[in-house]
């Protein structure tokens, strides 16, 4: 990654714009190797019953071990009590997606949409990532950590504004000032 960004800053392109790409590129690169290696073990010695259930449960006894280590940074141990709803979330919306595209797939009228799921998911993730890349890039350089500039929280749009904004709902004032205020 480092020589991704040092390449791309020499060549005079942006690295917010070429190294998330290619991290996620490179984090599933990764992913899929280690578990097509894995795989390959756990086939080659499939008369083993145990072998696979053995592992988990090595990891899983492993887990206090390494709470226990992460308790020791202050702003890991407050991790570790709040940061589970996101990657639950995550991977149940994850799993409801994958029952659809199932659902799709089995469809003889969508039989050619597994094709583009891919592309569909890649090209939405890797446009928020590189948003949000520049994002954190413009924050490091210009602000001060914790405070957000002016600039930002007066021009740019946050999801309050943009769906309670133009709306003509007899609740767009309760939301806008629940919005704004954070109370009623």
């Amino acid at each position: 990654m480092i020589v991704v960004i040092l390449g791309s800053r020499k060549v005079g392109i942006n690295p917010d714009n070429v190294a998330t790409p290619i991290a996620a590129s490179l984090g599933d690169l990764i992913t899929l190797s280690l578990l097509a290696v894995i795989s390959s073990v756990f086939f080659e010695h499939i008369h083993l019953v145990y072998l696979a259930p053995s592992l988990c449960g090595v990891f899983l006894g492993l887990i206090p071990f390494w709470v226990l280590i992460a308790k020791r940074n202050p702003q890991i141990k407050e991790v570790l009590k709040t940061g589970w709803q996101p990657v639950l979330v995550a991977m149940t919306i994850s799993s409801v997606g994958g029952l659809i595209l199932d659902k799709t797939v089995t469809n003889p009228n969508f039989e050619g949409v597994a094709v583009f799921t891919p592309v569909i998911n890649g090209v939405g993730g890797n446009l928020v990532a590189i948003q949000a890349s520049r994002i954190s890039t413009s924050l490091h350089l210009w602000s001060v950590p914790g405070v957000l500039p002016r600039r930002m929280w007066q021009k740019w749009p946050n999801p309050c504004t943009t769906f309670f904004r133009s709306g003509r709902s007899s609740l767009q004032p309760l939301a806008m000032q629940i919005c704004l205020n954070g109370a009623v």
